[in-house]
């Protein structure tokens, strides 16, 4: 389902049914403004450095991830998924290129 033992962390299905399980866990964790407007490349670019890297251990790594997050909701850290996505655009994206547009300042 998530790629587990695949070489290079599975097919198309595979990162499909991952970016799957973390819109799913977006529902019930809470983004800021920039990070909702840029999820779906946090998602994309997160997944596809984190598949480079672990290979066909992505599917566990991600699933403990995202365990995580998830025990982290459940005992009340309401901005769980915000402090990982935050936490693993530093960690893995710090070296790439996005275009970013400043959201204008709502008043």
């Amino acid at each position: 389902m998530l790629g587990d033992k695949h070489k290079e962390g599975g097919a198309k299905e595979h990162a499909k049914n991952r970016s799957k399980v973390l819109d799913q866990v977006r529902e019930v964790g809470e983004l800021s403004a920039e990070q909702t407007f840029h999820w779906s490349f946090f998602k994309v670019a997160w997944d596809t450095s984190m598949v480079a890297f672990h290979k066909d251990k992505w599917a566990g790594v991600f699933a403990e991830m995202v365990q995580k997050v998830l025990q982290d909701l459940l005992a009340g850290q309401t901005d769980a998924l915000s402090v990982f996505v935050e936490t693993e655009k530093a960690r893995v994206l710090s070296n790439v290129p996005a275009l970013v547009i400043p959201l204008p300042e709502s008043g």
